[in-house]
């Protein structure tokens, strides 16, 4: 039973532990506490379900970006050929950095994409199942990891990109 007092809620359990022996005398009755108490008590083993869980978050965006900085170099490596011949036939370095870079950038947003359904589950699971968290939109959750994802693979493509605009047009094409 929940209980809003204005005041210290001692004396406030002595009444309702009145009225509930005169309700039911064999009620049993728990201990009187308020509920961030009750929330230090049953919360902890969440607490540190939680930080597990952030911990592997963040975990699992390290592996992101490094997955996207080596699909990203493994294409510019597979490419090269192909780059140098662009080069060769006049793109400018900035066309072959926004190629390459898109290419990664299409992964991270795939990703990201499918992980945000994922997340907007997870959370209306957790909201429901733990008690004390407030009902907040699932939005102002998911929208930031998004944009830090985003950061992730632009900063993970940006190295083979800028690989790929030093190719020189003459290796290239003799490198096979």
């Amino acid at each position: 039973m929940l209980l809003r007092v204005a005041r210290d809620p001692a004396p406030a359990a002595t009444a309702l532990r009145k009225v509930a022996r005169t309700l039911d005398p064999d009620l049993p009755l728990g201990e009187v506490q308020t509920l961030y108490a009750a929330k230090e008590q049953y919360g902890a083993p969440f607490e540190f379900v939680m930080g597990l869980l952030c911990t592997f978050a963040v975990t699992a965006l390290l592996l992101a970006g490094a997955g996207i900085y080596g699909v990203t170099s493994r294409a510019v490596a597979m490419r090269t050929r192909e780059i140098g011949i662009r080069m060769a036939l006049g793109a400018e370095p900035r066309q072959v950095l926004r190629h390459v870079l898109r290419g990664g950038i299409h992964l991270a947003l795939v990703g990201t994409g499918v992980g945000s359904l994922l997340a907007l589950m997870i959370i209306r699971v957790l909201v429901s199942k733990i008690w004390w968290i407030e009902a907040v939109p699932a939005v102002v959750w998911v929208g930031p990891v998004a944009l830090v994802m985003a950061g992730v693979a632009v900063a993970a493509a940006l190295a083979p990109a800028r690989r790929a605009t030093s190719i020189a047009p003459v290796w290239a094409l003799r490198a096979e």
